[in-house]
């Protein structure tokens, strides 16, 4: 697998990078949206446990997610040195789990503390921001591409 990743790395750097400009202009250009006058029960009845069980499965089925932790774990296969173990390999597993869980629990709580406070304003600033780095980042990539082939 890791073959294959870096016999198409300059294709995959090219679309990425791409990609990462366009959604960064379309974050920075985007409109924030209105408040529900209703704020409360969904109207869709929709539960928590649905909720998480469908991000899971959106994030999970997400392409860009499985190319991403398939090279990382190829890159990082390469860095250990050495023959791995099946420990060491459910070692790095279980430290990729408990940082996107820490993550995603730092991102949910720091949401659900200041969710009243962000208004249509402070939401622009928000897209603002956030497709500017984006962008950047990107912008980043294709960088890195070029001067591969200056």
């Amino acid at each position: 697998m890791a073959q294959l990743i870096e016999g198409y790395a300059t294709i995959i750097e090219l679309i990425g990078g791409a990609l990462l400009v366009i959604f960064g202009y379309r974050a920075f250009w985007a409109q924030a949206l209105p408040r529900e006058v209703d704020e409360g029960a969904d109207k869709g009845g929709t539960t928590l446990i649905s909720a998480i069980v469908s991000t899971f499965a959106l994030t999970v089925t997400n392409p860009a997610t499985l190319l991403a932790f398939t090279a990382m774990f190829a890159g990082l296969g390469g860095l250990a040195g050495g023959a791995g173990s099946y420990s060491d390999a459910a070692f790095v597993v279980a430290g990729v789990i408990g940082g996107s869980t820490g993550w995603w629990l730092v991102l949910t709580s720091g949401i659900g503390l200041f969710h009243t406070r962000i208004d249509a304003g402070a939401m622009r600033l928000i897209n603002r921001i956030s497709g500017a780095l984006v962008s950047l980042f990107g912008l980043a990539v294709l960088g890195n591409l070029a001067v591969k082939f200056l």
